[in-house]
């Protein structure tokens, strides 16, 4: 299900912008809702899609990904390295002293190696899946100042 939200650009860069969002309803029901809280207080800046050329100051409609999409994405990155850094410790453990090394200095020295390669690998995720359209907030509409206004935006 793709959800919309109201926001207001702040930033414009390479046919993206960055928007200023507010909690709304939606995030009361939001699967990733405890990792967004953890990050923010009452707004969110989004980076989004800018096909509409929308500036800086306008009130945009953004549509949002798949909740489901964001939150598998977000155990992968936060679970891989832990179990990379768990079993590289555990492997370095038990075959240190295969190799003539100190049981703790082998499983150190496999942790960080496994952690460098995890986020190297990460790293190239985070590129590749940036450029997929369908993971990234698009701008849909740029809202005339006749329509209703924000929510809380008095506040």
């Amino acid at each position: 299900m793709m959800l919309t939200e109201r926001g207001i650009v702040k930033d414009t860069f390479n046919h993206r912008a960055l928007v200023v969002i507010r909690r709304s309803t939606w995030c009361d029901s939001c699967a990733s809702q405890g990792i967004c809280r953890a990050l923010s207080g009452k707004e969110m800046l989004v980076e989004a899609f800018n096909e509409l050329n929308a500036k800086p100051g306008d009130r945009v409609e953004l549509i949002l990904p798949p909740t489901g999409s964001l939150l598998k994405i977000s155990l992968f990155v936060y679970l891989l390295p832990i179990l990379a850094l768990m079993i590289a410790a555990t492997l370095g453990w038990h075959y240190g002293p295969l190799l003539n090394l100190n049981r703790t200095l082998a499983s150190v020295g496999a942790s960080a190696l496994a952690l460098g390669i995890c986020f190297s690998l990460l790293h190239v995720l985070d590129y590749r899946l940036g450029k997929r359209n369908h993971l990234t907030p698009r701008i849909m509409r740029i809202v005339p100042a006749s329509d209703e206004a924000l929510p809380d935006d008095n506040k």
